[in-house]
């Protein structure tokens, strides 16, 4: 007895996809912008808003101990005990021991950045009240004060190649002439950021780069024209190498995202703020997922841009 087997032939289904309601998507975009703002107003905003406030009442104990007839020395010693366990440098000045004591999440950098402000204010003359007001008016905030005595930047000289870099740089076009009062006296140039606005205009930033950061841009600056002026070898590296550049650029407001989630994190956790801290957390877990996979890319174009047969071809 003959058996016969059959074989079912499954036919392909094409599946057709609707359009995007476009009305619906927008009510959901709208929403979603609306929720951005209140997150900007209610996490970011307010975030800063009690940085300052609690950076105010640190400066107005730090201003009644440079006040006492001691200005501050026992204070500072009782800190310095207090921070036993905690490694600190000798030199360390009370402004940073006092801020480390109170903010005790804060990083290294965070400690210095925002207790470099305290003798910043002092030194400018700033009464406890004024404080919030002086860093508001400086430009940059904590990030653009210098600490006490930091001497202007210096003008690199004509036989380096940054000096070098000043000089081609003053023949280029002018795109447009500011008004600037605030030079510092040995201050010959700055670096300044053009921020592209939603209507392609650009707000100027200055960029507060110190000493070593200046002359790196110019010798990029001159690095860049020279390669500018070479004739593309290949193709593909020549790609690789300007998404590196750019990526780097990414890494770099990665790495500043991180860092200000970081603080306002720090500052949520000591005024036991927990759904702020939470929702901060969760923001902060994504921009470092971010910044670790802009390191990645980063370091797979650095490695392919590092081989033999490339750096010749980009030489």
């Amino acid at each position: 007895m003959k058996v016969s087997s059959t074989k079912s032939v499954k036919s392909a289904v094409v599946k057709v996809l609707p359009n995007l309601p476009v009305r619906t998507a927008m009510v959901r975009a709208d929403k979603l912008r609306t929720s951005a703002s209140n997150y900007n107003e209610q996490i970011v905003v307010a975030g800063r808003k009690a940085l300052l406030a609690l950076m105010s009442d640190i400066y107005g104990l730090y201003f009644e101990a440079r006040q006492s007839a001691d200005e501050g020395a026992a204070f500072l010693g009782e800190l310095k005990a207090k921070l036993v366990h905690v490694q600190i440098r000798k030199s360390a000045t009370l402004a940073a021991l006092l801020v480390r004591y109170v903010c005790v999440d804060f990083d290294d950098k965070q400690v210095s950045i925002y207790g470099r402000s305290l003798p910043a204010a002092y030194k400018a003359g700033v009464q406890p009240a004024g404080y919030v007001a002086f860093i508001e008016n400086t430009e940059g905030g904590f990030a653009g004060l210098q600490a006490p005595g930091r001497c202007a930047p210096k003008a690199p000289t004509a036989n380096t190649t940054a000096g070098v870099a000043l000089v081609e740089i003053r023949a280029e076009k002018t795109v447009e002439t500011l008004v600037v009062n605030d030079w510092g006296d040995e201050e010959e140039f700055r670096v300044l950021i053009a921020l592209r606005n939603d209507d392609d205009t650009a707000d100027l930033k200055n960029a507060n780069l110190l000493d070593k950061g200046l002359s790196a841009v110019l010798t990029q600056y001159k690095a860049d024209k020279s390669s500018r002026a070479k004739p593309a070898k290949d193709e593909a590296a020549e790609a690789d190498k300007l998404a590196l550049k750019a990526m780097k650029g990414e890494l770099a407001n990665a790495e500043t995202e991180v860092a200000n989630l970081q603080a306002e994190l720090n500052l949520a956790v000591t005024q036991a703020d927990l759904i702020r801290a939470a929702t901060l957390r969760a923001s902060l877990k994504v921009a470092e997922l971010k910044l670790s996979s802009f390191k990645s890319v980063c370091k797979s174009l650095q490695a392919s841009l590092s081989t033999p047969a490339v750096a010749s071809l980009l030489s």
